[in-house]
C-alpha cells in the first residue's frame, strides 16, 4: 500500500458509520470531539451506543443500510461481522468518499493506526494493515514512555511558540530557544515558568 500518515481536520465532514456494535462505538470515539457530523446506519446499537446517540453525538439510522445513506458522506467506515452487507457498502460509496474497511484495510482507501495522544501530543504506528495487532503491541510500548505529564508539557511548548512569534528576536535566535526547551529540565513546572518569564521581556511593544 502507498500510505503516508496525515493529519486531518474532520470539523463539519460528513461521516457515515454502517454498523452499531464494538467496532462502530470505538470508530465512534475517534470522532466525537472532531466537529464532525457523524451518522451510524444500523438497524440496532449497543446500549452504550444508545447512550451516545441520546447525547446528540451522532445522528442514528435505525434501519439496513442503503446506498442513499451515503451519497453525501465525504468518509464511510464499514463496521459490520456482515460480509455481504461490507461488500455492498464497498461497491456502493461514492467514488469521491475515503473509505475504511475495518476488518480488511486493503479493501479500503484509508485505515487507522493504532495510535494514543497525550493533549496536543498524537503518537500513531501503522503496518500498513499487515498486522494491526503488532502496531498495537509497538503503541503499548511506546505508551509507557509518555505519561500524562506529556499533555502539559507539550502545551508549553505550545505557548512558548506561540509567544516567541510576537517577540523582536531574529529567526536563529528563535531557533535556539524552541530546541533548548526540549531539554528534559523542561519538563518542569519551575522551568517552564522560567523560560515563559523570559520569553515574556521579550514581547514587541504594543
Amino acid at each position: 500500500m502507498g500510505s503516508i500518515p496525515i493529519m486531518m481536520d474532520f470539523q463539519n465532514k460528513e461521516i457515515v458509520i454502517v454498523g452499531g456494535g464494538e467496532i462502530a462505538k470505538r470508530r465512534l470515539k475517534l470522532f466525537t470531539n472532531t466537529g464532525a457530523q457523524i451518522t451510524i446506519v444500523s438497524p440496532k446499537l449497543l446500549p452504550e451506543l444508545q447512550e451516545m446517540q441520546q447525547r446528540k453525538l451522532f445522528n442514528w439510522k435505525k434501519k439496513k443500510y442503503q446506498a442513499e445513506d451515503a451519497v453525501n458522506a465525504q468518509f464511510i467506515i464499514i463496521a459490520t461481522n456482515n460480509p455481504f452487507v461490507n461488500q455492498y457498502v464497498r461497491e456502493s460509496a461514492p467514488k469521491s468518499a475515503f473509505v475504511n474497511h475495518t476488518e480488511s484495510a486493503e479493501r479500503g482507501n484509508f485505515h487507522f493506526p493504532a495510535s494514543f495522544q497525550r493533549g496536543r501530543l498524537t503518537v500513531s504506528v501503522s503496518t500498513g494493515g499487515a498486522s494491526p495487532y503488532l502496531a498495537a503491541k509497538i503503541k503499548n510500548q511506546v505508551e509507557k514512555t509518555f505519561d500524562e505529564q506529556y499533555g502539559v508539557y507539550v502545551d508549553f511548548l505550545y505557548e512558548c511558540r506561540q509567544l516567541l512569534k510576537k517577540t523582536t528576536i531574529s529567526s536563529a535566535e528563535k531557533t535556539i530557544l524552541l530546541k533548548e526547551i526540549l531539554k528534559d529540565d523542561y519538563k518542569s513546572i519551575e522551568k517552564q515558568k522560567e523560560i515563559l518569564a523570559k520569553i515574556l521581556t521579550l514581547q514587541k511593544e504594543p
